[in-house]
This record gives structure tokens, sequence and C-alpha cells, in this order.
């Protein structure tokens, strides 16, 4: 599929969505492990970039495949849509993950054998076939497969002996669908760090099989299929416990705006009356993740379709203004003389953490709104892979007879220290 930018809106994930659908249930069970390059990706649904900023959300996305198809035909591709939440949820319960990850890119991590290594993976130059063809997908599309994103991975960590946490910075960098939660921990699954003796092997046999013989011709590269499993885990630790819900406040209510949920018209922050809206630009987060030119680019345009849209909810607000540090949003409030600012709930990763990047304004209460879908699914991600995939048919069945009552929202209130102190 083509990700060019003029496709971030919220009307090609709509399109996108109706045009998959029909496939998303046997079909795609039956196709999803293909990878047949960029010129044909019927057999997966492409909705990942639109995801990753709530252009379109995943209760939309399950309450239209659960209206054509039964649970169990579309179970794989549900269960897919359900991994992010639960990798989004976990991650939120443990915010010393990510921090852990964003400590180590400070520190020294390659030897000079290693820094070649690490040039030539960049460079796609490798001599491993189909490792140096997805990279240059990567770096032209802003776009992977998911099977090919395990096979990368795989050989980045246990063929190329590379840290994980540079290749998670890479697909960070240029993944057009680059999502802090979805992307560390797979990096982290991949390497063995988040399953008790599970790791992902990269197998030539697979590889092979699974992109209808595009490399079958390259036998002279050898991969490392003797995986050793890493020393010990790291996530038994202590999990934040959720948020406790508070509420709504009182008073003139500003609302800010930004691109991890850019579609806030579909939840009850519609039916809210506002004195104003800021926008929170993604520069700072750009900057953190070191972002693509093409991904700056359908950000930019993805934040600007969702403004529209929310401005013609708003008959009183004025044009968006932008921000992009605590004390630009303190002025903007001060300025509107507003008591308090409605927030849609930022996770753990990049966008959170500049929102945090200093004091918030004195005096002036932040609250999250969390959507209903969240909240339900979070207290189910506190534990492991497996014991989550146990409660899928369940939620899946909730979801389903909730209907569009899930893109209610709670509200909840944040400190500013919250994730500091973790």
């Amino acid at each position: 599929m083509d990700f060019a930018a003029h496709f971030a809106h919220r009307g090609a994930a709509l399109e996108r969505l109706k045009a998959f659908l029909p496939r998303a249930g046997e079909a795609y069970a039956r196709e999803r492990n293909y990878d047949r390059g960029p010129d044909e990706r019927s057999n997966v649904s492409c909705l990942s970039p639109f995801l990753s900023r709530r252009l379109i959300s995943e209760a939309e996305v399950l309450l239209g495949v659960l209206s054509l198809h039964k649970p169990f035909e579309a179970e794989k591709f549900n269960q897919e849509v359900l991994w992010r939440s639960y990798w989004k949820a976990w991650l939120e319960m443990r915010p010393w993950v990510w921090q852990a990850y964003g400590a180590s890119l400070e520190q020294p991590l390659l030897s000079a054998k290693a820094r070649a290594t690490l040039s030539k993976a960049l460079d796609g130059s490798t001599g491993i076939p189909p490792f140096d063809a997805w990279r240059h997908e990567l770096r032209e599309t802003g776009y992977l497969h998911n099977h090919s994103r395990m096979w990368f991975a795989s050989i980045w960590i246990f063929t190329l002996e590379l840290p994980w946490q540079l290749g998670a910075k890479l697909f960070l960098s240029e993944l057009l669908d680059g999502d802090s939660a979805s992307n560390t921990l797979s990096w982290r699954w991949v390497a063995g760090l988040h399953t008790p003796g599970k790791t992902y092997t990269a197998r030539k046999e697979n590889i092979e099989k699974y992109t209808a013989g595009r490399f079958s011709s390259s036998a002279n590269y050898t991969l490392n299929e003797n995986v050793t499993l890493p020393a010990g885990l790291e996530s038994s630790r202590e999990t934040k416990a959720p948020a406790t819900p508070v509420p709504l406040p009182e008073g003139r209510l500003g609302f800010l705006l930004h691109a991890e949920d850019l579609c806030p018209e579909t939840t009850d922050l519609s039916r809210l009356s506002f004195i104003d809206t800021a926008v929170w630009s993604p520069e700072p987060a750009w900057e953190r993740r070191q972002a693509a030119p093409r991904v700056r680019e359908w950000d930019r345009l993805a934040i600007e379709d969702a403004g529209s849209r929310w401005q013609r909810t708003q008959a009183e607000t004025p044009s968006l203004v932008s921000v992009a540090s605590p004390e630009q949003l303190g002025a903007w409030a001060r300025e509107r003389r507003i008591d308090a600012v409605i927030v849609p709930k930022a996770f753990v990763g990049c966008t959170l953490d500049t929102l945090l990047s200093g004091p918030l304004p004195l005096n002036l209460p932040v609250y999250w709104a969390m959507r209903s879908y969240d909240r339900t699914l979070q207290p189910f991600a506190g534990g492991g892979f497996f014991s989550f995939k146990k409660v899928m048919p369940s939620l899946l069945k909730h979801i389903g007879s909730q209907g569009s009552s899930l893109e209610k929202v709670e509200y909840f209130r944040a400190l500013e220290t919250e994730y500091k102190e973790k």
C-alpha cells in the first residue's frame, strides 16, 4: 500500500477499513503471514499508521469486523488489534521499562567491530538479502509487514549481534506507525526479555516460505538459528496500579489535542463546552524519537485533519493555538482564563514524555480523559502475554455487546510527578 502523506487523514482510515473488512476473517487467518512485497498488501489491513494516532480507534475496527464476521472467523485479526492494546496497557503499568530503554540509549552499546556491523545494517548492505531488502523498504515506505518486522529484529539481535535497543530506535524513527509501546515491547519479546523461555528465531526456511520465494535464490547467506536465551527477565518488578477515576472538573475548560488521539469527536468530549483548544506540537516528540521526514509530514497532516474536524464540533473555538512546552501551555491557559485542561489520555512513550518534560503550569489542573475501551482492557494486561490471550474471547464478547458506548470516556487526573517518581 502507498502510504503517501496525503493519506494521513481519518477519511483514508475509514476507506481502508471498509475495503479490508471482507478479508478480515478466514482469508486473513490463511494469508496474514505472507509478505509478498510492498506492492502486494491485500492480505493485511495496513491500518496501523492510522491506529497509532487514533485517526481510527481500535473499538471502531473491532466493531466493524464483528459486524461482518463471527468472532471465531476473525479471531486472528481481532487478536492483532488487541495485542496493540495489550502492549500499551502493559507498558503503562511499567513505565520504568520505557525509562530503562531510553537510558540505555545514552550509554555506549557498541564495540568497534559492532559499529561497522551497525553501519552495514543501517545502509542495507549486510549481505543478507531479505534483511537488506527490508531495510530499503523501511527507508523508502515507512512500513514493513509484521512478520518481516520480527524476522528483521531477530536477525538484528541474533545474527548481526547488535543491541535490540538500537533496532527499536531505528523502527521508532522510521515507521509511520511507530508506537512507543508496541515497538519497544515487540523488540523485547523477540530478544527474549518479555516472556520467560521465549525468543523469536528467524529461520531461512520460514522466510523463504512466507515471502513467496522472493529470496529463495539467495542461498549463500546464513542466519544464527541457535539462539541463547537471556539470563533473566526484568519485568517481574512491581507494576503501577491503574489511575483512579475522579469527577470531571467544573469551570472554564480548555482542551489540548495531541498526536496520540486524533479523533476526540468520537468520544463524549465532543459534548462538552470548551473555552478554547490548543494543539500540543509534535516537534518535541519528533526530536525524542529522531523521526524521519516522512513520519514528520504524516504527523503534521494528520494533526491538521484532526484539528479541522474538532473545530467543527466546537462552534465557539477560534483558530487552534500550537503549544510546545508546559510554559506555553500555561501562558495560553492564563490568557484564556482557563480553570482546567482536558487532555485525551497519553500513554507511556514519547508524547507523554514531552507533556511531562517540565513542571505543569502552577494551579492549572490537568485531567486525562481515558477511553472506556482502554479502561476495559487495562486490568487484564497486568500479567504476561499468554494470560492476556486467554481472556481475549471474553473481551471481544464484551466489546461486541457494548457497541459504540465503548467510545465514551472516563476522566482521570494525573499529577506531573506520576511517572517521574517511578
